[in-house]
């Protein structure tokens, strides 16, 4: 993905068939936002997503108040759709799902790995956004106390420990 501002398509105003049903607008016009990106399709986390339209699109000061949103609305949308019931417990919504939806602090988690992702990605083309090489690199140093652990595995290992 590359979730930055300029793939992303707000329309305000819809028309009444495509409208959310919400009815919380205060009389505004109903905004729904469409993310596109044809560049780059592939199997991920969403929080891969997520590092990226928070790195190139949005300033860091606004950080956490974003992934408190999107983390409700993710729990929200999954009880809604009928996946999880709103305790956490897995609803009858016809899917097999292999874990309930993430905390809050597993979110987290699963996003500072994606920023290091990020960061592995931007070193080959140039940064870009706000610049997260030390937090980058203070998470991976909570996975290898600074140290080499010799292995593919031995990383998998690690960020295994610390997610879950």
């Amino acid at each position: 993905g590359d979730s930055k501002g300029a793939n992303i398509l707000i329309r305000q105003g819809c028309a009444a068939s495509s409208a959310p049903k919400d009815s919380s607008h205060d009389g505004q016009p109903a905004v729904t936002a469409s993310m596109y990106d044809f560049q780059y399709c592939g199997k991920g986390p969403p929080t891969r997503d997520l590092a990226y339209f928070l790195c190139s699109s949005v300033s860091p000061k606004h950080e956490v108040e974003y992934v408190a949103f999107y983390h409700e609305r993710l729990c929200a949308n999954l009880s809604e759709s009928g996946i999880v019931d709103s305790d956490g417990s897995y609803g009858d919504g016809g899917r097999d799902m292999a874990a309930p939806p993430p905390t809050l602090e597993h979110l987290k988690a699963s996003l500072e790995l994606a920023f290091c992702d990020y960061c592995r990605f931007m070193s080959g083309w140039g940064y870009w956004g706000f610049d997260i090489k030390d937090r980058v690199r203070g998470f991976l140093d909570q996975l290898d106390g600074g140290s080499d652990l010799g292995s593919e595995e031995a990383y998998d290992a690690a960020i295994r420990k610390l997610l879950w």
